[in-house]
């Protein structure tokens, strides 16, 4: 699926067979929501029948590369919260950032892009809409990550890495390309610490010398 996939209506495939959505949007059906429920399915049968094996799942869902496509009861957490504008929220987030000490203190907000349209420019309808529709997706996205997260045995049993923006997954492309290994601390199964290789999607042990 590419980034533009629409979130209510679909051509899911699993490998290259066609599979059918579950239930129609109309019934309540979203992406998501559907991706959730196979993953967790998924691990159930991998934990049922290899318990001791290590795995690897790419949990991957729209959001919030649009579609914006955000179920009602998400919107409506964030109705009113940018009512402000994103240029306020901009500095906002900025200063809570300096607060938190994720950024220094002495540092400067840069000045918005030109080809970005100022908050004041924009129609109140369209642009009231925007803030709320992407949070409210994000949310969604984060709830269905956790829902499968506690299904997996996290955290005694398995490293989890969580991206939501593009570079994280073209960095890790660009490692697994150049070297076809990825060392991380994975603790899957009481396999302990090894290499990934995502090449062969296979895991292999450090071996502890005495």
């Amino acid at each position: 699926m590419n980034g533009e996939t629409h979130q209510y209506y679909l051509v899911l495939y699993r490998n290259t067979s066609p599979v059918a959505e579950p239930k129609t949007p109309e019934e309540g059906y979203h992406l998501t929501e559907d991706l959730v429920h196979d993953d967790i399915a998924w691990l159930n049968q991998v934990h049922a029948t290899y318990p001791n094996q290590p795995w690897f799942m790419y949990f991957s869902t729209g959001a919030i590369h649009g579609l914006h496509h955000t179920p009602k009861a998400y919107r409506e957490k964030y109705q009113g919260r940018f009512d402000a504008g994103w240029d306020k929220y901009r500095e906002e987030t900025f200063a809570r950032q300096k607060q938190m000490d994720i950024i220094p203190a002495n540092a400067r907000l840069t000045p918005r892009p030109k080809e970005l349209p100022a908050w004041d420019d924009q129609h109140e309808s369209e642009a009231d809409t925007r803030g709320t529709a992407a949070h409210g997706l994000a949310h969604k996205q984060h709830s269905g990550f956790h829902r499968v997260l506690s299904r997996s045995g996290w955290p005694d049993f398995v490293c989890a890495f969580h991206n939501t923006k593009d570079i994280g997954p073209r960095m890790l492309a660009r490692v697994a390309k150049r070297s076809c290994t990825l060392v991380v601390r994975l603790l899957i199964h009481g396999h302990g610490e090894g290499t990934y290789c995502a090449a062969s999607d296979s895991f292999r042990p450090r071996r502890n010398v005495d």
